[in-house]
């Protein structure tokens, strides 16, 4: 495997995946107008998260909407992960036609997905079956002046809907299986959980949500 793809591999292995745990306190959930849309993107919205393993006091992984932007006539709602290692800032259009990820920021690195890479269907297409799929061009963009190219092809499935108990409690969840390859072959294969109107309850690196300053949310 090259340097040039296991660097994409990572960098996709741990897209809203942590690193090693830091000492940043935690903040409290603050609250936030009721949510009314299917994905919600709301300024001020937070979500928390937790490994399946750790205490409920533990530090949390915190997701945090820091509000809307324009950029090259595109409205894109930044977002900022931080805690346990994270440290990444997120932009997203939220759209009748889906969320697209067009960009992400990372301490040292940026990488920029053209065209932007589909992360969840429009409201009306969130039936069990329901699949999306793509590929883009994925720029790597270093600090240090160093630029990577890549070819990703990627596809999602809604597998079913589940009910599951969290802290937050009963969920009604979709359960979505991502599958990713890049143009050196590297396969990547995750499943996540996403509720309507609240948002993402299991991240790609297994934490699930303990805490969020929604109004609940429901199929």
């Amino acid at each position: 495997m090259t340097r040039r793809a296991t660097t994409l591999l990572i960098l996709l292995a741990t897209l809203l995946a942590a690193c090693a745990p830091n000492t940043a306190p935690r903040l409290e959930i603050g609250s936030v107008p009721e949510l009314t849309t299917f994905h919600p993107n709301q300024t001020g919205l937070e979500r928390q998260y937790l490994y399946p393993n750790d205490a409920l006091d533990a530090q949390t992984i915190t997701h945090r909407v820091i509000g809307p932007m324009s950029e090259r006539g595109t409205i894109l709602t930044v977002e900022h992960a931080y805690g346990r290692g994270y440290d990444h800032h997120y932009y997203r259009s939220y759209t009748p036609d889906g969320v697209h990820l067009h960009r992400e920021a990372r301490p040292g690195v940026t990488i920029t997905y053209e065209p932007p890479l589909q992360e969840l269907p429009a409201s009306l297409n969130t039936t069990p079956g329901t699949t999306w799929s793509g590929t883009t061009t994925v720029t790597i963009n270093f600090d240090q002046g160093v630029t990577e190219t890549h070819t990703l092809e990627y596809s999602n499935t809604i597998h079913e809907q589940r009910q599951v108990a969290l802290p937050t409690g009963e969920h009604t969840v979709l359960v979505v299986d991502f599958q990713s390859r890049d143009d050196a072959g590297n396969r990547i294969v995750q499943q996540l959980w996403y509720q309507p109107y609240l948002g993402w309850v299991k991240l790609r690196d297994e934490a699930v949500l303990v805490k969020a300053n929604t109004n609940g949310g429901g199929l």
